[in-house]
Order: structure tokens, then sequence, then C-alpha cells
């Protein structure tokens, strides 16, 4: 059975689940009712001296009590081979994954240690067709594991470096062509380390075979920072490295030498967290990119909006807030919280307990009323600030950064413009609103601020 096919019975085995725990929930209700009605009953009975009608109903109620307890062991049979059904399918989709994995690696391995005869005539090939070929095709053979003369090194083993030629495959392609074979390396060597997550190869390869793949990583990193730092890092380091490249190949931020360098060096001496200042700067751009991007759209732009009931207003904003959880990659509740204040400046807010977003509903009547999407994006840069607070491997952001939004957290230090002898300067000088206000493009309101932590967003910043 597909992967498809056990995705969607195990879907549909979860409503199933669901619609049975309502039902459950239903006949716990009916079950109480009866047997405070029996409670009754009893009462009147006694009262009445033992009214025959009393008894009759007594004895009906006490009838129904046992059907429903029976229907409630049924349910709950059902709930528990539902759930098992359920499990069934996604311990089958966890093992066919971890059977494509291994095979996966398993051809990785052999494509390691020996090309078959129509790779090598393909690159041969290729090598006849391109500008400057006798220059370039030396070069190419070399890196490839051959010989000046073009012969082959015993048993088709790569080079000291333990990078892999079948990764030189981009060759192939038109754009590579006029490349060098130093740049064709470099580029495939860059494609491996963006790929490799440590966590994705965890626990599916062999211990044996998992720390290979380390080591390989380990000389790659050693073509940008030299073998004898590459060699310091301790196992955990690597594995971090690999989550934050990974990361932000994934996130498209596209790496320059000169910044994956910064990262390997810095990661010598850093402990925990090794994302760097640069990497957060780009990340934060990024995000800020793709959520403008989204309010360009016509269904969440200005002029749609102003054409919109309030009621209609309210669907914008939940339609938004979904598409955010996307941008951050949160998981903020869908459900927005509106309450309605028409002496209060305040748009919104975001309560952690609840993980839920605040709209202030009066101003949905404003004229300035398409702020609130500002006030949305804001909000929800809130519970991005605490999503990696709460877990730093889970975001791009320096420890700096988490440090000084941890520490503006804390109970007693955050200050809220609602309390007296809060001025509007020691509010927006906070690094968490400092960071929200400037993300949402907020920016008149922070003129002549002073934060108290920058991040990626003061005039130290990157260009």
């Amino acid at each position: 059975m597909k992967i498809r096919e056990l995705s969607e019975k195990g879907i549909d085995y979860l409503e199933t689940v669901e619609k049975l725990k309502e039902r459950g929930c239903d006949l716990e209700d009916t079950l109480y009712s009866l047997q405070q009605e029996l409670m009754m009953e009893k009462s009147r009975a006694e009262s009445d001296s033992g009214g025959s009608a009393s008894y009759e109903r007594i004895e009906e109620i006490s009838r129904l009590i046992e059907k429903t307890e029976e229907e409630i062991g049924r349910n709950e049979e059902q709930i528990e081979e539902f759930q098992r059904l359920e499990k069934e399918a996604v311990d089958k989709i966890n093992e066919i994954n971890r059977e494509k994995l291994e095979n996966i690696h398993k051809l990785y391995d052999m494509l390691k240690v020996k090309y078959n005869a129509e790779l090598e005539a393909a690159i041969r090939k290729i090598l006849q067709g391109m500008n400057e070929a006798e220059a370039v095709k030396d070069q190419l053979l070399t890196a490839l594991g051959y010989s000046a003369e073009g012969t082959r090194f015993p048993g088709g083993e790569v080079s000291s470096s333990g990078f892999s030629p079948i990764d030189l495959s981009a060759s192939s392609s038109g754009a590579s062509m006029h490349k060098s074979s130093g740049d064709i390396k470099a580029e495939a060597v860059k494609f491996f380390m963006n790929n490799f997550n440590a966590d994705q190869w965890k626990g599916v390869l062999s211990k044996e075979r998992y720390l290979e793949r380390l080591e390989d990583y380990r000389n790659m990193i050693s073509s940008y920072i030299g073998e004898e730092k590459a060699g310091l890092f301790t196992v955990d380091q690597l594995e971090q490295l690999s989550r934050v490249q990974n990361h932000a190949f994934r996130a498209n931020l596209d790496l320059t030498e000169e910044e994956l360098t910064q990262l390997f060096s810095e990661a010598l001496y850093r402990k925990g967290n090794l994302v760097t200042s640069k990497i957060e700067y780009k990340m934060d751009r990024a995000l800020q990119k793709k959520y403008l991007s989204l309010m360009m759209e016509p269904m969440y732009g200005i002029e749609k909006w102003q054409k919109s009931t309030i009621l209609e207003r309210k669907s914008i904003l939940e339609s938004f807030l979904s598409e955010m959880n996307g941008v951050l990659e949160i998981n903020v509740n869908p459900e927005i919280e509106y309450f309605y204040n028409s002496e209060s400046g305040v748009r919104g807010g975001y309560n952690p307990k609840t993980n839920k977003i605040m709209i202030n509903e009066y101003m949905l009547s404003t004229k300035s009323s398409y702020k609130c999407m500002q006030t949305l994006v804001h909000e929800m840069r809130h519970a991005y600030q605490r999503s990696a607070v709460s877990d730093p491997g889970n975001k791009l952001v320096s420890a700096e950064t988490i440090a000084a939004w941890e520490d503006n957290m804390q109970i007693g230090n955050y200050k809220d413009p609602e309390e007296e002898g809060v001025t509007d300067e020691e509010y927006l000088a906070q690094p968490v609103e400092w960071d929200a206000k400037s993300f949402a493009m907020q920016l008149n309101e922070l003129a002549g601020i002073m934060p108290a932590h920058e991040g990626s967003w003061g005039i130290n910043s990157y260009d």
C-alpha cells in the first residue's frame, strides 16, 4: 500500500476516533442526566411511600442507565480499535520511509567507491564539448579520482578529502558546461553540506555509517577553515552546524562562502547556539519579505480591506494569521480572541498562556483599521520570539538575541505601557518590542529610541 493511501486511511481513522470521542461525551452526559433523574425518582418514591408509578419509572431509568453504560463500553472499545489501526498506518509509513532512506544510503555508498561505465563515458563526452577542453579535462579527471594521464586510480577510490565523485554529477547540466573542475567541486561540496542534516540521518543509519557521514561533513568543513580547525569539532558541534546550515538552505538564504566560513570559525569558541548574527539578519529579512509579499496580494491588500465589513475583516485577519503561521513556522491558535475597548489605543496583544492573538474589535471600525494587519504581524512575532526562546535549535536566531529576549520576558522585567509610570521610550526600547515593531514595519514609533538590544534591526545591522 502506498504512503498516500496509508496517510488517507490514517486521517480517516483519526476523524473516526474524534467522532467516537464526541459520541462518548454525549453518552456520558446522558448517563449523568439519567443518574440524576434516578436519584430524584428514588427520593420521590420514598416521600410517596412507595408509589407504584415512581417504582416503575425507577426500573425504567435503571434499564436505560445499564444500556447507556454498555454503549459507553462499546464506544470505548471502538476508540481503542481505531486508535490501533491509526498507529499501524503510521508505523507502516515510517517503515516505508526508513526502507527508502536506507536504499538511498546504500546507493550513495555504492556510487561513492565505484563508477559505472555509462557515467564515465558521459563525463568524458561532456568534457570534450567544453571550452578549453584539454585544460579542464585534466583538472576534472584529477578531481574525480583519475591520474593526470586519464587512468583511474586503483579501485576508483575517492581522494583523501573524503569527497564522493558522484556528487560532481552537476557538471552534466548546461549551466556548468564552462566551469572549471574546482568550481564544480566547490558547488558539489556545498550542495552536499546544505542537504546534510544530522537529525534526518541519525536513527536511520547504523552508528558506524552515521559517523562516516559526519566525517564526510567534517572533511568538507575543512575546505573552509582548514583540517586542523575542523578536526577540533566534537560530534555534537558537527550535528549543530549541520542543523544550522540545512535550516538556512531550506529557508533559501543561500549562504556565501564568507558567511559559511564565519559560521564554522565562530563555532570553535561558541557553546550551545551556533547561529551567527549575519545568519539571523538574513533570516529576519527573508521572513519579513515573505509576509510583505503576502500583504501585497489582493485578498490582503488595503483596497479589499476598505471595502470589507467588520465580519469580513475578521475573516481576512484569521486567514492572514494562518499564512503567518506558515511563514514563521510556528503554531499560534488559529482562533483570534476579540475584545472591545473604545477608550484605549491598544489594537491587540499576544497571550502566551492561551497561545492566542487578541485584537481590539473597536479598531476594526476606525479609519486606520488596516493597521490591525500590522498589529497581527507584530503579535505573531512575539509568538515567534517565545518559540525561539523555548527551543533555540528550531529558529535561526543568535544566542545573544535569544538571551536578550529571554531576560526581557522574565517576570518583573517586562514594562507594560498600560502600567503607571512606564514611558513610551521604556516600553519601545525593550528587546522584544524593538524587534516586533521593526519586524512589523512600525518604524515611525521607533524614531529616537535607543534599544537595549538591536538584534538585526539597528543601525549596526548589515546592509
